[in-house]
Protein backbone atom coordinates (compact mmCIF):
# COMPACT_ATOMS: atom_id res chain seq x y z
CA UNK A 1 0.00 0.00 0.00
CA UNK A 2 1.33 3.38 -0.93
CA UNK A 3 1.71 5.69 1.88
CA UNK A 4 -0.87 8.95 2.31
CA UNK A 5 0.66 11.99 1.30
CA UNK A 6 -0.64 14.79 3.98
CA UNK A 7 -2.58 17.53 2.57
CA UNK A 8 -0.68 20.20 5.34
CA UNK A 9 2.83 20.23 6.93
CA UNK A 10 2.53 21.95 10.28
CA UNK A 11 6.04 22.74 11.57
CA UNK A 12 6.91 23.55 14.90
CA UNK A 13 10.46 24.45 15.87
CA UNK A 14 10.87 24.01 19.43
CA UNK A 15 13.67 24.81 21.59
CA UNK A 16 13.22 24.23 25.25
CA UNK A 17 9.76 24.22 25.31
CA UNK A 18 8.84 21.09 27.81
CA UNK A 19 6.40 23.22 29.59
CA UNK A 20 3.98 24.16 26.35
CA UNK A 21 4.59 22.05 23.67
CA UNK A 22 2.18 19.80 24.82
CA UNK A 23 -0.29 22.38 24.80
CA UNK A 24 0.27 23.36 21.32
CA UNK A 25 1.06 19.43 20.21
CA UNK A 26 -2.97 18.95 22.01
CA UNK A 27 -4.48 21.53 19.83
CA UNK A 28 -2.91 20.23 16.29
CA UNK A 29 -4.05 16.70 17.21
CA UNK A 30 -7.36 18.14 17.72
CA UNK A 31 -7.70 19.66 14.12
CA UNK A 32 -11.06 19.27 12.38
CA UNK A 33 -9.12 18.20 9.01
CA UNK A 34 -6.93 15.22 10.07
CA UNK A 35 -4.75 14.77 6.96
CA UNK A 36 -1.67 16.77 7.97
CA UNK A 37 1.77 15.95 9.41
CA UNK A 38 3.39 17.72 12.26
CA UNK A 39 6.82 17.74 11.70
CA UNK A 40 8.43 18.71 15.43
CA UNK A 41 12.03 20.24 15.16
CA UNK A 42 13.77 20.44 18.67
CA UNK A 43 16.68 22.92 18.31
CA UNK A 44 19.24 21.29 20.35
CA UNK A 45 16.99 22.05 23.84
CA UNK A 46 18.68 21.34 26.84
CA UNK A 47 15.35 20.61 29.12
CA UNK A 48 12.77 17.20 28.57
CA UNK A 49 11.75 18.39 25.04
CA UNK A 50 13.94 16.23 22.93
CA UNK A 51 12.50 13.14 24.52
CA UNK A 52 8.91 14.70 24.70
CA UNK A 53 8.93 15.05 20.76
CA UNK A 54 9.80 11.52 20.94
CA UNK A 55 7.03 10.02 23.12
CA UNK A 56 4.41 12.41 20.85
CA UNK A 57 5.79 10.88 17.85
CA UNK A 58 5.73 7.45 19.45
CA UNK A 59 2.24 7.68 19.45
CA UNK A 60 0.42 9.51 16.80
CA UNK A 61 2.34 8.73 13.17
CA UNK A 62 1.08 11.81 12.07
CA UNK A 63 4.42 13.37 14.18
CA UNK A 64 7.73 13.34 13.02
CA UNK A 65 10.62 14.71 14.93
CA UNK A 66 14.09 15.81 13.90
CA UNK A 67 16.86 16.59 16.37
CA UNK A 68 19.31 19.11 15.61
CA UNK A 69 22.10 21.55 17.07
CA UNK A 70 20.79 25.15 18.66
CA UNK A 71 20.96 26.49 15.19
CA UNK A 72 17.72 29.32 15.60
CA UNK A 73 14.29 28.68 14.90
CA UNK A 74 15.07 29.85 10.98
CA UNK A 75 17.54 26.84 10.58
CA UNK A 76 15.11 24.97 12.45
CA UNK A 77 12.30 25.80 10.15
CA UNK A 78 14.38 24.59 7.30
CA UNK A 79 15.24 21.55 8.68
CA UNK A 80 11.31 21.03 8.50
CA UNK A 81 10.73 22.30 4.83
CA UNK A 82 13.47 19.80 3.47
CA UNK A 83 11.65 17.00 4.16
CA UNK A 84 7.66 17.79 4.68
CA UNK A 85 5.68 15.83 2.19
CA UNK A 86 2.49 18.22 1.59
CA UNK A 87 1.21 20.23 -0.35
CA UNK A 88 0.94 23.22 1.86
CA UNK A 89 3.01 24.31 4.46
CA UNK A 90 1.77 25.71 7.94
CA UNK A 91 3.98 26.97 11.05
CA UNK A 92 3.21 27.37 14.77
CA UNK A 93 4.83 28.20 17.67
CA UNK A 94 5.85 25.57 20.27
CA UNK A 95 4.03 27.96 22.96
CA UNK A 96 0.94 28.76 20.76
CA UNK A 97 -2.34 26.89 20.08
CA UNK A 98 -4.61 26.46 16.75
CA UNK A 99 -8.14 26.46 17.00
CA UNK A 100 -9.59 23.15 15.30
CA UNK A 101 -11.18 24.15 12.10
CA UNK A 102 -7.70 26.03 11.02
CA UNK A 103 -6.38 23.74 8.84
CA UNK A 104 -10.15 22.87 7.52
CA UNK A 105 -10.97 26.51 6.41
CA UNK A 106 -7.71 27.31 5.33
CA UNK A 107 -7.61 24.65 2.64
CA UNK A 108 -11.47 25.35 2.34
CA UNK A 109 -10.54 28.90 1.21
CA UNK A 110 -7.62 27.64 -1.00
CA UNK A 111 -9.99 25.79 -2.79
CA UNK A 112 -12.47 28.63 -3.22
CA UNK A 113 -9.85 30.85 -4.17
CA UNK A 114 -7.25 28.55 -5.50
CA UNK A 115 -5.16 31.52 -7.16
CA UNK A 116 -5.12 33.12 -3.96
CA UNK A 117 -2.50 33.42 -0.90
CA UNK A 118 -4.50 32.10 2.42
CA UNK A 119 -4.10 34.54 5.31
CA UNK A 120 -6.03 34.21 8.60
CA UNK A 121 -6.77 36.00 11.71
CA UNK A 122 -4.98 35.42 15.18
CA UNK A 123 -5.38 36.80 18.60
CA UNK A 124 -3.33 37.12 22.03
CA UNK A 125 -5.77 35.65 24.16
CA UNK A 126 -6.62 32.51 25.10
CA UNK A 127 -9.78 33.08 25.92
CA UNK A 128 -11.21 34.88 23.02
CA UNK A 129 -9.08 31.40 21.09
CA UNK A 130 -11.55 29.00 22.52
CA UNK A 131 -14.73 31.35 21.53
CA UNK A 132 -13.95 30.26 18.28
CA UNK A 133 -13.89 27.00 18.75
CA UNK A 134 -17.78 27.12 17.21
CA UNK A 135 -17.06 30.59 14.65
CA UNK A 136 -18.84 30.37 11.28
CA UNK A 137 -16.98 30.20 8.09
CA UNK A 138 -16.07 34.17 6.43
CA UNK A 139 -13.80 34.68 4.17
CA UNK A 140 -12.80 38.62 2.63
CA UNK A 141 -11.26 38.03 -0.91
CA UNK A 142 -9.11 41.79 -1.73
CA UNK A 143 -5.83 42.57 -3.11
CA UNK A 144 -3.25 43.06 -1.12
CA UNK A 145 -2.73 46.45 -1.46
CA UNK A 146 -6.21 47.03 -0.75
CA UNK A 147 -5.89 44.14 2.09
CA UNK A 148 -3.34 45.35 4.17
CA UNK A 149 -4.76 48.92 4.72
CA UNK A 150 -7.60 47.57 5.63
CA UNK A 151 -5.73 45.78 8.39
CA UNK A 152 -3.07 48.53 9.58
CA UNK A 153 -2.39 48.49 13.64
CA UNK A 154 -0.72 51.37 15.34
CA UNK A 155 2.84 50.17 13.76
CA UNK A 156 1.01 49.46 10.44
CA UNK A 157 0.06 46.38 8.70
CA UNK A 158 0.68 42.55 10.67
CA UNK A 159 -1.04 40.35 8.16
CA UNK A 160 2.28 39.89 6.51
CA UNK A 161 5.18 40.00 9.51
CA UNK A 162 4.38 36.48 10.71
CA UNK A 163 4.89 32.69 9.60
CA UNK A 164 2.44 31.31 11.80
CA UNK A 165 -1.06 32.79 10.35
CA UNK A 166 -0.57 31.48 6.59
CA UNK A 167 -0.98 28.89 4.43
CA UNK A 168 1.67 28.42 2.12
CA UNK A 169 2.32 26.74 -1.33
CA UNK A 170 5.02 23.79 -0.87
CA UNK A 171 5.27 23.16 -4.42
CA UNK A 172 6.52 27.36 -4.81
CA UNK A 173 8.63 26.74 -1.55
CA UNK A 174 10.59 24.06 -3.16
CA UNK A 175 10.87 24.70 -7.04
CA UNK A 176 11.92 28.62 -6.15
CA UNK A 177 13.89 27.22 -3.39
CA UNK A 178 12.90 29.75 -0.84
CA UNK A 179 14.31 29.37 2.40
CA UNK A 180 14.72 30.88 5.85
CA UNK A 181 17.69 33.37 6.44
CA UNK A 182 19.32 31.37 9.19
CA UNK A 183 21.48 34.76 9.84
CA UNK A 184 17.94 36.15 11.46
CA UNK A 185 16.75 35.31 14.58
CA UNK A 186 19.10 34.23 16.36
CA UNK A 187 19.80 35.41 20.19
CA UNK A 188 22.73 37.54 18.68
CA UNK A 189 20.48 39.19 16.07
CA UNK A 190 17.51 41.68 16.01
CA UNK A 191 15.38 38.57 14.48
CA UNK A 192 13.09 39.15 11.39
CA UNK A 193 13.55 35.67 9.74
CA UNK A 194 9.45 35.76 9.87
CA UNK A 195 9.00 38.86 7.92
CA UNK A 196 11.62 38.43 5.51
CA UNK A 197 10.25 34.81 4.18
CA UNK A 198 7.36 36.26 4.10
CA UNK A 199 8.52 38.84 1.61
CA UNK A 200 10.76 36.59 -0.50
CA UNK A 201 7.59 33.92 -0.92
CA UNK A 202 5.62 36.92 -2.06
CA UNK A 203 7.71 38.11 -4.32
CA UNK A 204 7.29 35.04 -6.17
CA UNK A 205 3.53 35.25 -6.37
CA UNK A 206 1.65 38.05 -9.01
CA UNK A 207 1.78 41.64 -8.52
CA UNK A 208 -0.42 42.73 -6.20
CA UNK A 209 -1.91 39.00 -5.27
CA UNK A 210 -5.32 38.24 -4.46
CA UNK A 211 -5.66 37.91 -0.46
CA UNK A 212 -8.10 34.92 0.86
CA UNK A 213 -8.29 36.66 4.39
CA UNK A 214 -10.36 34.75 7.37
CA UNK A 215 -11.68 37.17 9.60
CA UNK A 216 -12.17 34.93 12.55
CA UNK A 217 -8.64 34.53 14.98
CA UNK A 218 -7.82 30.77 14.25
CA UNK A 219 -4.41 31.13 15.75
CA UNK A 220 -3.83 31.94 19.45
CA UNK A 221 0.16 33.72 19.55
CA UNK A 222 1.44 33.96 23.17
CA UNK A 223 5.00 34.73 24.70
CA UNK A 224 4.76 32.41 27.28
CA UNK A 225 8.39 30.62 26.53
CA UNK A 226 11.20 32.45 28.75
CA UNK A 227 13.63 30.96 26.56
CA UNK A 228 12.41 32.16 23.42
CA UNK A 229 14.66 34.24 20.86
CA UNK A 230 12.11 36.44 20.86
CA UNK A 231 11.81 36.86 24.29
CA UNK A 232 16.17 36.98 24.20
CA UNK A 233 15.57 39.92 21.74
CA UNK A 234 13.81 42.14 23.48
CA UNK A 235 14.83 41.81 26.63
CA UNK A 236 18.39 42.65 25.08
CA UNK A 237 17.44 45.76 23.01
CA UNK A 238 15.33 47.40 26.04
CA UNK A 239 18.74 46.86 28.75
CA UNK A 240 20.51 48.44 25.88
CA UNK A 241 17.83 51.63 25.89
CA UNK A 242 17.59 51.02 21.78
CA UNK A 243 13.96 52.15 21.81
CA UNK A 244 14.58 54.92 19.02
CA UNK A 245 14.55 53.28 15.91
CA UNK A 246 18.04 54.29 13.62
CA UNK A 247 17.33 57.62 11.55
CA UNK A 248 17.19 56.00 7.75
CA UNK A 249 18.65 58.37 4.98
CA UNK A 250 16.07 59.97 2.80
CA UNK A 251 13.62 58.11 4.62
CA UNK A 252 10.84 61.04 4.38
CA UNK A 253 10.78 60.96 0.55
CA UNK A 254 11.00 57.51 0.91
CA UNK A 255 7.73 57.06 3.00
CA UNK A 256 6.24 59.71 1.23
CA UNK A 257 6.36 57.79 -2.13
CA UNK A 258 5.10 54.65 -0.62
CA UNK A 259 2.06 56.75 0.52
CA UNK A 260 1.56 58.22 -2.62
CA UNK A 261 1.68 54.58 -4.39
CA UNK A 262 -0.38 53.06 -1.85
CA UNK A 263 -3.10 55.76 -2.60
CA UNK A 264 -2.67 55.50 -6.24
CA UNK A 265 -3.00 51.51 -5.85
CA UNK A 266 -6.29 51.75 -3.98
CA UNK A 267 -9.16 54.06 -5.80
CA UNK A 268 -11.31 55.91 -3.59
CA UNK A 269 -8.59 55.84 -0.58
CA UNK A 270 -9.46 59.38 0.54
CA UNK A 271 -13.25 58.83 0.83
CA UNK A 272 -12.57 55.75 2.87
CA UNK A 273 -14.53 55.83 6.43
CA UNK A 274 -12.79 55.87 9.46
CA UNK A 275 -13.92 52.72 10.75
CA UNK A 276 -11.95 51.57 7.24
CA UNK A 277 -8.82 53.41 7.70
CA UNK A 278 -8.16 55.15 10.28
CA UNK A 279 -5.34 52.89 11.67
CA UNK A 280 -3.56 53.68 8.01
CA UNK A 281 -4.01 57.12 8.18
CA UNK A 282 -2.07 57.21 11.88
CA UNK A 283 0.09 54.90 10.97
CA UNK A 284 1.44 57.13 8.11
CA UNK A 285 1.27 60.43 10.14
CA UNK A 286 3.42 58.73 12.67
CA UNK A 287 5.59 57.84 10.11
CA UNK A 288 5.99 61.42 8.64
CA UNK A 289 6.93 62.75 12.07
CA UNK A 290 9.66 59.88 12.02
CA UNK A 291 10.85 60.49 8.68
CA UNK A 292 11.09 64.56 10.01
CA UNK A 293 13.37 63.61 12.75
CA UNK A 294 15.43 61.39 10.78
CA UNK A 295 15.97 64.30 8.50
CA UNK A 296 17.02 66.47 11.19
CA UNK A 297 19.45 63.87 12.97
CA UNK A 298 21.24 63.37 9.64
CA UNK A 299 21.00 66.72 9.14
CA UNK A 300 19.27 66.21 5.62
CA UNK A 301 16.92 68.92 3.53
CA UNK A 302 13.49 68.51 3.58
CA UNK A 303 12.52 67.13 -0.06
CA UNK A 304 11.78 70.05 -1.98
CA UNK A 305 7.87 71.29 -1.65
CA UNK A 306 7.10 69.24 1.56
CA UNK A 307 4.92 70.89 3.75
CA UNK A 308 2.60 71.71 0.24
CA UNK A 309 2.86 68.12 -0.81
CA UNK A 310 -0.37 66.89 -2.17
CA UNK A 311 0.16 63.47 -0.61
CA UNK A 312 0.65 65.24 2.71
CA UNK A 313 -1.86 67.23 2.15
CA UNK A 314 -4.43 64.47 1.30
CA UNK A 315 -3.80 62.68 4.85
CA UNK A 316 -4.21 66.10 6.80
CA UNK A 317 -7.42 66.67 4.58
CA UNK A 318 -8.95 63.32 5.49
CA UNK A 319 -8.52 64.03 9.15
CA UNK A 320 -10.12 67.51 9.05
CA UNK A 321 -13.37 66.34 6.66
CA UNK A 322 -13.51 63.48 9.04
CA UNK A 323 -13.38 64.98 12.22
CA UNK A 324 -11.03 62.31 13.75
CA UNK A 325 -8.33 63.72 16.06
CA UNK A 326 -4.81 61.41 15.59
CA UNK A 327 -1.89 62.81 17.85
CA UNK A 328 0.19 63.72 15.06
CA UNK A 329 -2.71 66.04 12.72
CA UNK A 330 -2.05 69.13 14.17
CA UNK A 331 2.08 69.90 14.63
CA UNK A 332 1.73 68.67 10.78
CA UNK A 333 -0.93 71.21 10.24
CA UNK A 334 0.72 73.42 11.15
CA UNK A 335 4.18 73.05 10.70
CA UNK A 336 5.38 72.66 14.10
CA UNK A 337 7.98 70.51 13.04
CA UNK A 338 10.21 70.56 16.54
CA UNK A 339 7.02 68.90 18.28
CA UNK A 340 5.78 66.99 15.11
CA UNK A 341 9.73 65.00 15.71
CA UNK A 342 8.96 65.53 19.86
CA UNK A 343 5.38 63.56 19.39
CA UNK A 344 7.65 60.74 17.51
CA UNK A 345 10.28 60.72 20.20
CA UNK A 346 7.65 60.27 23.00
CA UNK A 347 5.37 57.87 21.41
CA UNK A 348 8.81 55.60 20.97
CA UNK A 349 10.22 55.78 24.67
CA UNK A 350 6.76 55.90 25.80
CA UNK A 351 6.73 59.15 27.60
CA UNK A 352 3.51 60.49 29.54
CA UNK A 353 4.49 63.61 28.00
CA UNK A 354 3.19 62.13 24.51
CA UNK A 355 -0.28 61.72 26.44
CA UNK A 356 -0.14 64.79 27.96
CA UNK A 357 0.00 66.76 24.63
CA UNK A 358 -2.30 64.46 22.77
CA UNK A 359 -4.76 65.56 25.24
CA UNK A 360 -4.34 69.66 24.94
CA UNK A 361 -3.99 69.19 20.96
CA UNK A 362 -7.54 67.64 21.10
CA UNK A 363 -8.80 70.41 22.95
CA UNK A 364 -7.11 72.77 20.82
CA UNK A 365 -8.96 70.98 17.85
CA UNK A 366 -12.05 71.76 19.48
CA UNK A 367 -12.32 68.37 21.92
CA UNK A 368 -16.25 67.43 20.98
CA UNK A 369 -16.09 68.21 17.64
CA UNK A 370 -13.85 65.70 17.05
CA UNK A 371 -13.81 61.88 17.85
CA UNK A 372 -10.80 60.58 19.87
CA UNK A 373 -9.83 56.95 18.36
CA UNK A 374 -11.16 54.87 20.89
CA UNK A 375 -14.83 56.05 20.01
CA UNK A 376 -14.64 54.89 16.66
Amino acid sequence: MSETIPAVSIIVPAYNAERWLQGCVDSIRAQTMENFECILVDDGSADGTPALCDRIAQTDARFRVVHIPNSGPAAARNAALRIARGRWIACADSDDWLIPQELEYALRAQKEAPDSFVVWNSTRSLEDAQGQRTAPYQIQLLPRSQMEIMHYTGNGTTLFVHVWNKLFDGDLIRNRQIWFNEQLGRANTSGGEDVDFVRRYMACLPEDPLIAYLPMPLYCHTLNTTDSIIRTVVERNAAAGSLLDEPQPGYLAHIMAELGEKAARVPGLWDMSAEQVFPFMQHYMRTLCFGLWCARQLHEPLPKGFWKDERLQKLLGWCAANRIHIAYWLPLRLRWRRMAEQMYVWSQLHNPNFGHFDWLFYYIEGAKKWKRPDTL
